[in-house]
This record gives structure tokens, C-alpha cells and sequence, in this order.
């Protein structure tokens, strides 16, 4: 953001959301308000497709390096920007369901106890169950 402050005209950022929480990207996008507000052009790059449409003004699609389409944002929306990512109509935008968690009272596959080492760990207990990931 600091360097979006400068006295320049022209702003590219890449991914810049990509590692902010929540919070901080809000602030991000209010920033970029405010410079659009100013007159000044912002290149802002993203796969956070709802960002895109609430943020930007015009939307360009690239597939493979190439372009594929340069809209206004208000003409798109996101199964319409992920159909023109991927080149084909009726893109599965949507997840599939998440399966439910495996019951508490199964047993753990993975019990650790007072686990320590010289990296810092010290006296740790740990317990992994089934469809978990620990990381």
C-alpha cells in the first residue's frame, strides 16, 4: 500500500491479496478506491474472481497466454469469467460437497505425547484422527 501512495499514475500489483487476511485485503481494495477515485490506473491481477467484479472496471480473461476477452466487469459475471478461463461454456464453478467428519469416538490413528526437540517443540500431545490434516 505504501508504494500505491506515491505520486505515481499507473499502479501493477500481482497476487497482492494472494497472502493478506481478510482485514488487511479490505483495506487494499479501499486504497485502490480511493486512488480510481483520483484518476490514477491500477493493473490489478487476481483469481479471487469476487474481488475482480467489486473492484475493477474492466475485466480482461487470458487462457494460455493469450487474451480471450475484454468486458466491462459489470458484464461479467464469476461462472462467466471462470467459462471464459477455462473455454467452455458451463463451467462448474461450485465445490462438491464436504464429507462429513468421521465420528470423535473412533479411535486416533496417530497419538503423540510430551513430544519435544532442539527445534523448540517441548512437550507436545498430539492426536490424529482419520480424514485429518495436521499441518
Amino acid at each position: 500500500m505504501r508504494a500505491m501512495a506515491r505520486e505515481r499514475p499507473r499502479h501493477r500489483h500481482g497476487r497482492a491479496t494472494s497472502s493478506l487476511t481478510s482485514d488487511q485485503a479490505e483495506r487494499l481494495h479501499q486504497t485502490m478506491r480511493r486512488l480510481r477515485q483520483m484518476g490514477r490506473t491500477i493493473l490489478y491481477v487476481s483469481h479471487f474472481l469476487d474481488h475482480v467484479l467489486d473492484i475493477c472496471d474492466r475485466v480482461t480473461v487470458m487462457r494460455d497466454g493469450l487474451v480471450v476477452r475484454t468486458s466491462d466487469a459489470r458484464a461479467e459475471t464469476k461462472v462467466s469469467l471462470v467459462a471464459a478461463m477455462l473455454g467452455r461454456a458451463n463451467a462448474e464453478v461450485s465445490f462438491p460437497e464436504k464429507a462429513a467428519p468421521p465420528a470423535r469416538a473412533a479411535p486416533p490413528l496417530l497419538r503423540v505425547e510430551k513430544l519435544s526437540a532442539a527445534t523448540g517443540v517441548s512437550d507436545v500431545d498430539l492426536e490424529v484422527h482419520a480424514g485429518e490434516i495436521v499441518g
